[in-house]
């Protein structure tokens, strides 16, 4: 009876260390089309104790199921609560462009392919010895091409 107890105890020591993290992607519900503009999303962190963790970025297309791009941003600080993220907080952010077909400018201030693609974010837990997945989400977006600009006023021919 006592060994049950004792493991009892042991589970729930282990369930407190590995607290819920909660990511909330926070992309502009229309005109994505900078790499930047990625990373706005926020953390909740509700473990009593700040964790040190990077976010990955898969942008899959929906198309052909094919990996377009994927990203690791630095080792970044989590404390126990709401953080924000954005692009220059999670500089340097190395990118990689995994498919030839799709015209992917390498650069931290690049384009975003023109398409309809899967964005997935996972939170990296880093210790010492290991890495542990602590939360993922995913959006389907649609990257439209950008219109060069339009005269609005004054009217055609005034």
């Amino acid at each position: 009876m006592r060994k049950y107890f004792v493991l009892l105890l042991l589970g729930m020591k282990l369930t407190d260390l590995r607290a819920q993290v909660v990511l909330n992607l926070q992309l502009p519900p229309a005109g994505l089309t900078v790499k930047s503009q990625l990373w706005n999303l926020s953390v909740v962190n509700t473990a009593n104790q700040s964790m040190q963790a990077q976010v990955e970025l898969s942008m899959v297309s929906v198309s052909n199921n094919q990996t377009v791009l994927t990203a690791t941003t630095r080792v970044l600080d989590f404390p126990k609560g709401l953080k924000q993220l954005h692009a220059a907080e999670v500089a340097p952010v190395i990118y990689n462009v995994m498919a030839s077909g799709y015209n992917i400018d390498g650069s931290p201030e690049g384009f975003l392919p023109v398409g309809t693609f899967q964005l997935c974010y996972t939170l990296v837990r880093v210790d010492l010895e290991t890495e542990e997945r602590v939360a993922e989400v995913c959006e389907t977006v649609v990257i439209e091409p950008i219109s060069p600009p339009q005269l609005v006023n004054p009217s055609d021919s005034e």
